[in-house]
């Protein structure tokens, strides 16, 4: 059950970070480029600890 809590973490945290990325679009839009950068990056850190599990 513990894979799954984690897809489902990512999931979570994706959908705050474009939440987020739509409220400052409509202020700042450098801001919400930044957020989904930033996003990015910690989905993808998420992603490599998964990954040394399968390799």
């Amino acid at each position: 059950m513990g894979q799954y809590d984690s897809m489902v973490n990512i999931a979570i945290i994706g959908v705050v970070i474009v939440l987020l990325a739509i409220i400052f679009k409509k202020t700042k839009e450098e801001f919400a480029i930044l957020i989904s950068i930033a996003g990015c990056f910690l989905i993808f850190s998420f992603g490599i600890s998964k990954l040394q599990i399968i390799v």
